[in-house]
C-alpha cells in the first residue's frame, strides 16, 4: 500500500505509547543483556528452577518444576530467545513509533500488542516462578515492595491496551471514509 493511503496507517499515534514501547525496550535489553553475557546462565537457571522458594505457589512448582528439569538447556534457551525476542520486537516498534511520529503503521501497534501481551504472560511466570509475593498481599511495610515482575505484567497490559485502543480508533476513524468511497464507486458504476 501507498504511504498515502490511510489504510494501513494509524493517526496520532502517543508520546505515551511511544514511551511506553520504548520503556519496555529498555526492560527487556536490561534483562537480556546480563544474561546472555553470562557463562554460568545454564547452571544458574536449572538451580533457580530446581530450588523452590518457600513463597512459590505449590502447585506451580508441581507442575513447573518436573517439566523444566526435564530439558533444562532447552528451557534456559528458550527464555533467552523469549527476552531477547520481546526487547528486538520492542526496540523496533519503539524506532518506528519515533519515525512515524504523526501515524504509525498497524503492523508495528500489532506487533506491540501481541509482544506485550507475551511479555505479560513471561513477567506472570518469572513472578510465580521466583515465588514473588503476589501484589494484593500486604508486607512489612519497611521489608517489601511490589516484586519488578508484577510491575512488568501492569506495564506490558497498559502497552498492550494503549497500542490495541489506537489501533481500534484508527479503523474507525478511516471506516466513514472508506463507506463514503465505496459507497460513491457503486453510485458511478
Amino acid at each position: 500500500m501507498s504511504r498515502v493511503d490511510g489504510a494501513s496507517q494509524t493517526a496520532g499515534t502517543s508520546a505515551g505509547l511511544t514511551g511506553l514501547m520504548g520503556l519496555q525496550a529498555w526492560v527487556w535489553s536490561a534483562s537480556v543483556l546480563p544474561k546472555v553475557t553470562s557463562a554460568t546462565f545454564l547452571t544458574g537457571f536449572v538451580r533457580f528452577v530446581g530450588t523452590a522458594p518457600p513463597t512459590r505457589p505449590a502447585i506451580y512448582s508441581h507442575l513447573v518444576t518436573p517439566i523444566v528439569l526435564a530439558a533444562p538447556a532447552l528451557f534456559a534457551v528458550g527464555a533467552l530467545v523469549t527476552e531477547l525476542a520481546l526487547a528486538v520486537t520492542f526496540i523496533a516498534a519503539t524506532l518506528a513509533l519515533l519515525r512515524h511520529r504523526g501515524s504509525a503503521p498497524r503492523r508495528v501497534l500489532l506487533a506491540g500488542t501481541v509482544a506485550s501481551l507475551i511479555a505479560a504472560g513471561f513477567a506472570l511466570n518469572l513472578a510465580l516462578l521466583a515465588g514473588d509475593a503476589a501484589p494484593w498481599t500486604l508486607g512489612d511495610p519497611f521489608a517489601s515492595g511490589v516484586a519488578i515482575e508484577y510491575l512488568l505484567v501492569g506495564l506490558s497490559l497498559v502497552t498492550a491496551g494503549c497500542a490495541f485502543t489506537t489501533i481500534r480508533a484508527s479503523a474507525r476513524q478511516h471506516a466513514p471514509a472508506r463507506a463514503d468511497r465505496d459507497w460513491w464507486m457503486a453510485d458511478t458504476a
